[in-house]
């Protein structure tokens, strides 16, 4: 399998989905962002580095909710390194030790969009529309924790940490 990692090019198409779709999509609940996660994602989206591809976080006022947050993102070559030698091991070290906490992550090499269907309506959202859309070296990190507490210390860490990394 060939790498393929986030260019410039691809930073504004993903942007232009985020920014003209993503934020204000609201067609299909399943589909929209949960609470919180659109300050959170425009914020990482600021790094040129990096994108948000894909999202979750968990409802507390839904009591039926599955206590798993997950990011996906894509990212440069000049990143990488510093994705799986600093930032990884950084948010193991703060969200993992937590008892009731599950961490992992997950490589993806470039792969076809399960949700793209060409018999299906578009929607207006890329991770459903655009059969390229997973066609890149995503990281996907997940946790699972019914404390809300860690949840929200995942996202802040996650946050801050994404924004600002840059390369070696």
């Amino acid at each position: 399998m060939e790498d393929i990692y986030l260019t410039s090019s691809g930073k504004r198409k993903y942007m232009n989905d985020f920014i003209n779709n993503v934020l204000s999509f609201n067609k299909i609940e399943f589909w929209k962002l949960d609470e919180g996660l659109p300050a959170i994602l425009a914020g990482i989206n600021t790094n040129d580095h990096v994108q948000t591809l894909y999202s979750k976080r968990p409802s507390y006022k839904n009591p039926d909710s599955y206590p798993l947050s997950y990011l996906e993102l894509c990212y440069t070559v000049e990143i990488e390194l510093c994705l799986f030698r600093e930032f990884i091991p950084s948010l193991f070290l703060s969200v993992d030790p937590e008892p009731e906490a599950r961490l992992y992550y997950l490589f993806d090499w470039p792969r076809p969009n399960l949700n793209y269907s060409c018999d299906s309506t578009p929607l207006g959202l890329g991770c459903i529309d655009d059969e390229n859309y997973f066609n890149i070296n995503t990281l996907k990190i997940n946790l699972e924790s019914y404390s809300e507490d860690i949840h929200s210390v995942f996202w802040k860490i996650v946050e801050k940490s994404l924004t600002k990394i840059e390369p070696y």
